[in-house]
């Protein structure tokens, strides 16, 4: 049982929600006395004993639009069911919760260790490119050498760059997927992955 103090400050509470309600429900020109005379009208011959957030609502008519928008977490809406809310509220707390874990994940994280080769690709991929462009791109780079320090050949740099954005893809710095060309032949494409990419400092 509330003592009268505390159905007291939830009288105020509600009361301060009712005028965030009818200021957004008369608009930009609303007057303060307007506003005033909708919450007095909507709080009249109400004691705060039993002024509860169902009659409340149901007086008013919130629609759960209106209560979602303007955080009126003390005033019930008319059109969803105690369930409804509940769960709603247990699926916003579960994806906030899994928010905040991911961010604590990515501040922990360690970069990746890249091969030379990979630390040349990730710099020249600011945007969504196919491998045979890359592959082009640094078919004379010093990373793409072999032992020799002779340039690769074609076969030998397609698997190289092959592996290359394998490496990277699988280190969460590119984003991987295939398409058909005119030819019926899949090509590889590559995305950046913008936020790990500045967590890392590659971008």
């Amino acid at each position: 049982m509330l003592r009268s103090k505390d159905l007291e400050v939830i009288f105020q509470l509600r009361e301060r929600q009712l005028r965030k309600l009818f200021f957004s429900r008369l608009g930009e020109r609303a007057k303060p006395y307007e506003v005033t005379a909708a919450v007095s009208l909507a709080l009249e011959h109400r004691s705060v004993a039993d002024f509860t957030s169902e009659t409340l609502g149901l007086q008013v008519g919130l629609t759960w639009t209106e209560k979602d928008s303007l955080n009126l977490t003390h005033i019930a809406c008319i059109d969803r069911s105690r369930e409804w809310l509940k769960e709603t509220k247990a699926a916003r707390r579960r994806k906030k919760d899994a928010a905040r874990k991911r961010r604590k994940r990515a501040q922990s994280a360690k970069p990746p260790s890249l091969s030379p080769r990979a630390r040349a690709v990730i710099s020249a991929v600011t945007e969504t490119t196919s491998m045979s462009a890359l592959i082009r791109k640094f078919d004379e780079h010093e990373a793409f050498v072999d032992p020799d320090g002779v340039f690769l050949a074609p076969a030998a740099m397609r698997v190289a760059m092959s592996r290359t954005l394998t490496e990277l893809s699988r280190a969460g710095l590119l984003a991987s997927q295939t398409r058909p060309t005119d030819r019926g032949l899949l090509e590889r494409l590559v995305s950046p992955v913008p936020d790990v990419r500045t967590q890392f400092g590659y971008a």
